[in-house]
C-alpha cells in the first residue's frame, strides 16, 4: 500500500520552482489538492502532473522552503532523479534571474558532459 511522503528541499522562491518545472516541460498547476492511490489527496499549493496517470507532486511552503508531496511509489518516477533535475533547473533559473535583474545579460550557455551548466553573463 502506498501513502504520501514529503521531500524537504532548498528551494526557497515558487516563481522560480515554476520556472524551473517549465522549463522542464512540466504544466505548473494550482494546488488545492494532490491526488495520490485510492484517491486520497493532500493539500498543495500548486502541483505538476508528472505522467499520464492521476499522481501529481505537490508542492508545499514550510518553514522557508517547499516541500514536494507525492504517492512515490505509485508515480513510476524516479524521486532522486526528478529531485535532482529541478534543483538543477531552479539554480539555472534562480542565477539568470537574479543577474539579469542587475544588468547582465545571458551570452552563452552549455551543459558539459558531466551534465554541469556554465553561463555566461555580461553586464548590459
Amino acid at each position: 500500500m502506498s501513502h504520501f511522503t514529503k521531500v524537504k528541499t532548498k528551494l526557497v522562491d515558487a516563481e522560480t520552482i515554476k520556472n524551473a518545472l517549465a522549463e522542464l516541460g512540466y504544466k505548473v498547476l494550482d494546488g488545492k489538492s494532490v491526488a495520490g492511490w485510492s484517491g486520497k489527496k493532500v493539500n498543495s499549493e500548486f502541483k505538476i502532473k508528472p505522467s499520464k496517470s492521476h499522481y501529481e507532486i505537490g508542492f508545499v511552503k514550510n518553514s522557508g522552503s517547499y516541500e514536494m508531496v507525492a504517492d512515490w511509489s505509485m508515480m513510476g518516477l524516479n524521486k532522486e532523479a526528478f529531485i535532482s533535475k529541478l534543483s538543477q533547473s531552479y539554480g539555472r533559473v534562480a542565477t539568470i534571474e537574479k543577474l539579469t535583474a542587475q544588468g547582465y545579460q545571458l551570452i552563452e550557455e552549455k551543459v558539459e558532459k558531466t551534465g554541469e551548466i556554465r553561463l555566461m553573463m555580461r553586464r548590459s
